[in-house]
C-alpha cells in the first residue's frame, strides 16, 4: 500500500516500529509523517529516527483530534498506552497539544494508519475533510478502547461508510482483506483494519492475482 514518493502518516507511533517501515517503503522521495503525543517516547521516536537515518520521517510531539486545543493525556508505566481518557491503570497525566490531521499536513496523505487508544473516531473526524481522497486508512479498533470513549466500532465503521470506504478484515497471513459489518466481539489484541473503497480493494486483488 505504500509505495516510493507517497505522503503517509503513522498516528499513534509509539517509538517507530511502523514508521520505520512506511520510511523504507516511501523511499527518499516519500514523507512519513508520524504523530506521538507523549513526551517521553516522542524522544525515544525521535531517537529511532536518528538512528536509522530516516530523513523522510518528520515526528509531531501532539495527538490526532477533531480540532486543535490542549487536553489531557492519561498516562501509566507503559507510554505506549496512553490515552486521551482515564481507563483502568492510569497512574499520571499531563497536558498536551491536539489537532486535526486536515489543517497540519500541506498534501492528502495517501495511507493514514491509526492506533490511538480509542480515540480513533475523535481522531477520524479531524480529517474528515480528506477522508474521500485517503486511499487506505487502518485502524486498530478495540471496543474496550473505543468504549471508554463513549463509541464503538459500528459507529466508527458506520461514519466511514459515508465517505465510500467500508470496512475489511485484515489477514496477518497476507491474504486478501474481507468485508466485513464490524469486527468480531472480542479481536485479537492489536488487530488491525481497513477502511477503503470496493475499487481500491478490487485493485489489490487484480495486482495480486497478476503477481502469480
Amino acid at each position: 500500500a505504500c509505495r516510493p514518493g507517497d505522503t503517509v502518516v503513522d498516528a499513534g507511533a509509539n517509538v517507530g516500529l511502523f514508521t520505520m517501515l512506511m520510511s523504507r517503503l516511501v523511499g527518499p522521495n516519500g514523507f512519513v509523517h508520524a504523530f506521538e503525543p507523549h513526551p517521553d517516547t516522542a524522544r525515544r521516536l525521535d531517537a529511532n529516527v536518528l538512528l536509522n537515518k530516516a530523513p523522510n520521517v518528520l515526528v509531531h510531539e501532539t495527538a490526532l483530534w477533531d480540532a486543535n486545543r490542549d487536553l489531557t493525556l492519561y498516562t501509566c508505566f507503559e507510554p505506549g498506552l496512553a490515552s486521551m481518557r482515564p481507563y483502568d491503570g492510569w497512574t499520571g497525566s499531563r497536558t498536551v497539544r491536539t489537532c486535526r490531521l486536515d489543517r497540519i499536513l500541506p498534501v492528502v496523505p495517501r495511507l493514514i494508519k491509526m492506533d490511538v487508544e480509542g480515540s480513533e473516531l475523535t481522531a477520524l473526524k479531524g480529517c474528515e475533510n480528506w477522508i474521500a481522497d485517503v486511499t487506505y486508512i487502518v485502524c486498530e479498533l478495540s471496543r474496550d478502547n473505543l468504549a471508554h470513549h463513549g463509541t464503538a466500532p459500528e459507529e466508527v465503521a458506520a461514519f466511514m461508510q459515508t465517505f465510500g470506504k467500508p470496512l475489511w478484515e485484515l489477514d496477518k497471513e497476507g491474504k486478501m482483506p474481507v468485508r466485513i459489518g464490524a469486527p468480531p466481539l472480542r479481536s485479537p489484541v492489536n488487530h488491525m483494519f481497513l477502511f477503503a473503497s470496493e475499487e481500491v480493494v478490487q485493485a489489490l486483488a487484480e495486482a495480486a492475482d497478476a503477481a502469480t
